[in-house]
């Protein structure tokens, strides 16, 4: 199963820019662990529109900045899956998980789902 959570701190404490945590979970283990304070506003628009790019054809890679924590999620389209890493730019740069295969139809009814409900609650 694979869900796209955010944290819900930011609406009890209001800011300019909603900053809070976001997980992309895959059968219940985070894959972003450490980003906890990411600016959601750039965030999520950014991992809809790469994903949505990705199911449609348009791209074959994309990439999800989370500057905060200093990660950056790689997905790349390959055949009727999406392969996701994972990368630390924090020094020293690593690959923080090996690629994993994620059904395409299935990442982007997640994606899509975060960023409905992320519009609504805004």
């Amino acid at each position: 199963m694979t869900r796209i959570r955010i944290g819900q701190r930011w609406k009890r404490e209001p800011s300019a820019s909603p900053l809070d945590s976001i997980a992309l979970e895959l059968d219940g283990v985070n894959l972003l662990s450490g980003a906890v304070e990411e600016p959601l506003a750039e965030v999520i628009p950014a991992l809809v529109e790469a994903v949505a790019a990705l199911h449609v054809g348009a791209r074959r890679m994309a990439q999800v900045s989370l500057t905060d924590a200093h990660l950056e999620l790689v997905l790349r389209r390959v055949g009727p899956d999406i392969e996701l890493s994972v990368a630390s730019l924090a020094r020293p740069a690593q690959l923080l998980r090996p690629p994993i295969k994620v059904d395409t139809e299935e990442l982007t009814k997640a994606t899509r789902q975060s960023g409905q409900r992320f519009l609504q609650d805004v």
